[in-house]
């Protein structure tokens, strides 16, 4: 069998093991928060791990509300104002974590999970964990079942999916995430993280979500891989940008290119 799945009962709760036999690759998680602790890739003759995740078991227990690092946040995300929310004509406090007078990243963060069901084929392991929340944090009383699943596939890829099953007799205002933290072995400033999307979720001061969405649409680097598609039809575009103050010399230089080859640069609110 190319994969397989350890679980380990030596710490104070379990460790799961996914590994892929034939790239090397393993992604370790614990019970504990059903975090992702670690992540290792082979890059040429090494193993990198792309996942900054804790020590061991009880350094997560000692240290998750440190930095949340690989935490999963259920029932709510980032910051919740004060702590308070009202549904269904009723005012709620959440009684858990605050960080600076707001409540913080959900109830789940350091909750146990047990392990469900574990799965090896030819081409992947999978570990499924849950958890019953029984609706014990007063600013919370909604009880609801999550389950996640963690699957290791070939060609070096992980996948998570989360389950939520509502265990109270009416809806229940809900969501979920996950709060990775990724390591290179680098500074941050010589990496990058791209994300395909064209809207951003503003924030306050106190990072806490105003609920607007704010349009983003500056894809200098996806406008440039059409460079010899607009060459090929002698094409010259007007590209518009927003917020140049928050480009990267990259992006400028290739906005640059664009300029000294006939196009136009553009900008416009962020607001439209």
């Amino acid at each position: 069998m190319s994969f397989e799945i350890n679980v380990d009962h030596s710490q104070s709760s379990p460790v799961i093991t996914l590994k892929d036999h034939i790239s090397g690759a393993e992604a370790v998680v614990f019970a504990f928060g059903g975090l992702l602790n670690a992540f290792k890739i082979p890059v040429g003759d090494q193993l990198v791990n792309a996942v900054s995740g804790f020590d061991s078991v009880n350094d997560a227990i000692e240290n998750i509300s440190k930095g949340f690092k690989s935490a999963k946040l259920s029932p709510f995300v980032c910051r919740m104002n004060l702590g308070k929310y009202s549904w269904n004509d009723d005012d709620f406090t959440i009684q858990k974590f605050f960080f600076k007078g707001h409540a913080i990243h959900g109830l789940l963060f350091d909750a146990i999970y047990a392990v469900h069901n574990t799965r090896t084929s030819l081409e992947q392991a999978s570990v499924e964990l849950r958890y019953a929340y029984p609706g014990s944090d007063d600013g919370y009383p909604f009880p609801f079942l999550v389950q996640i699943k963690w699957i290791l596939e070939t060609g070096n890829r992980l996948k998570v999916e989360t389950s939520i099953t509502n265990a109270s007799p009416a809806a229940i205002p809900l969501s979920d995430g996950w709060h990775p933290y990724f390591t290179l072995g680098a500074s941050i400033d010589d990496c990058s993280l791209e994300f395909s999307s064209n809207q951003q979720l503003e924030f306050n001061a106190d990072l806490l979500p105003t609920g607007k969405l704010i349009i983003d649409d500056r894809f200098v680097k996806e406008w440039y891989q059409l460079r010899p598609l607009l060459k090929k039809y002698n094409a010259k575009c007007t590209f518009y940008i927003t917020q140049p103050d928050s480009l990267s010399h990259e992006e400028v230089n290739l906005l640059h290119q664009f300029e000294n080859e006939g196009n136009e640069i553009g900008c416009h609110g962020a607001m439209h």
